[in-house]
């Protein structure tokens, strides 16, 4: 496994960790109302979405890096 897909799964597993704890903590709220609910969910929403920014930020320095290779 290299260094790359091991990222990757890294940040595949936290991304996916963060939507189950998010809809979790939703369902949780609609059974019995909690104060800081909301707030969660809208944390685990930004991580998430530093989670995808993350990925298309590595996807695009892997083609960078292979056109790199292929011009050398």
């Amino acid at each position: 496994m290299t260094d790359f897909q091991l990222v990757l799964k890294i940040v595949g597993g936290i991304f996916l960790a963060c939507a189950v704890l998010a809809v979790a903590e939703s369902a949780i709220d609609a059974w019995v109302h909690q104060p800081m609910a909301e707030f969660l969910v809208k944390r685990f929403a930004d991580l998430m979405l530093v989670c995808v920014s993350t990925i298309g930020g590595l996807l695009a320095g892997q083609r960078i890096e292979s056109r790199k290779r292929l011009r050398d």
